[in-house]
């Protein structure tokens, strides 16, 4: 039996398709954030234990640009004490 140490980080994936219809990140985000708000005693408890988190989105699209998230969307994720990050890539012509 081959045994690996123990890897020090870890991560959770999701996806909110079965509960948000729609093609728009913020969207999806917003659903998230909701979610998580009624929550952020216990994930404030989490964060004080010395878990890092953030929301980390990946995203395709036309434009080199990424998708938009609302001014006031980043500041609900940050005072839960998650960034929002997103690695986009651009799949064709601004």
């Amino acid at each position: 039996m081959v045994v690996y140490a123990p890897y020090p980080t870890g991560s959770w994936r999701m996806s909110s398709e079965k509960w948000v219809r729609s093609w728009r990140l913020s969207t999806h985000l917003e659903w998230l954030v909701a979610q998580l708000e009624p929550k952020s005693a216990a994930l404030a408890e989490l964060l004080a234990q010395g878990v890092v988190a953030d929301l980390f989105c990946f995203s395709v699209g036309r434009s080199s640009r990424p998708p938009p998230v609302p001014r006031k969307l980043r500041e609900r994720a940050l005072k839960l004490g998650f960034p929002i990050n997103i690695d986009h890539y651009c799949d064709g012509e601004d």
